[in-house]
């Protein structure tokens, strides 16, 4: 038949947002996740995964996402690092009752 397309990291988030906005949590969690497959180094697509696992109710794993992506942000100068370190903080902040 075809071969897999190529698409870039960026468009897989655009894609992975839309549908997240669009209610449609587990087609963005694969698009998230084909981010990460992608791109391993990328602490965005990390950080976009772990919305995408928080939203899922999937906790614990949206936690390890969101910890990987603050880790990638912080070996570089990495422009989304203020947010994505808020969004990690965010995450393991003990809930209050």
């Amino acid at each position: 038949m075809g071969r897999p397309v190529a698409i870039p990291e960026s468009e897989l988030i655009n894609f992975g947002y839309e549908a997240l906005q669009g209610g449609h949590v587990e087609r963005a969690l694969e698009l998230f996740q084909r981010a990460v497959h992608d791109a391993p180094h990328s602490a965005n697509a990390f950080d976009s995964l772990a919305e995408a696992l928080e939203k899922a109710g999937r906790h614990s794993e949206a936690v390890a996402a969101v910890t990987t992506a603050k880790t990638l942000a912080s070996s570089t100068s990495h422009p989304l690092r203020p947010s994505i370190e808020q969004h990690a903080n965010a995450l393991t902040k003990p809930k209050t009752e």
